[in-house]
């Protein structure tokens, strides 16, 4: 009986483990995809309507810290406010059809190897289940 429930203890945290990837695959996309929303109503703040940096970030609402880790993403956080508008929307630009591109990416990332993945963590675990009984 021990067996079993230890059995079913490995087969569970290694399907966890498949389901929390694809999980994590699902959360980077969609807030790269967010970030990418939120581009187009940065770019006009700053660069057509020619508000302050900061208000620009507000009233856009993006979020750059999930995505800090990107580099394109630090550059265009570091560059706001420190050069002119139109220096401005060029980078803003340049992110935005950086950041589809790794968006699309991701995307091709997540239906393929998301699944496979979790099936391979499910597998893994039935055979050391199977191994320990």
């Amino acid at each position: 009986m021990l067996k079993v429930i230890g059995a079913a203890i490995v087969i569970a945290a290694a399907g966890t483990i498949g389901v929390m990837y694809i999980t994590e695959l699902r959360r980077r996309s969609r807030d790269v995809k967010a970030f990418i929303d939120a581009l187009p109503a940065l770019r006009r703040e700053i660069c057509d309507m020619l508000t302050p940096t900061i208000d620009a970030i507000v009233s856009s609402e993006i979020k750059f810290e999930p995505l800090i880790d990107i580099d394109e993403v630090r550059q265009l956080r570091r560059l706001l406010g420190k050069v002119g508008a139109e220096e401005q929307r060029i980078a803003i630009t340049r992110t935005e059809a950086w950041m589809t591109a790794m968006y699309e990416k991701l995307e091709r990332e997540r239906k393929s190897k998301g699944k496979v993945f979790a099936a391979t963590c499910l597998s893994a675990g039935l055979m050391l289940a199977i191994v320990l009984i």
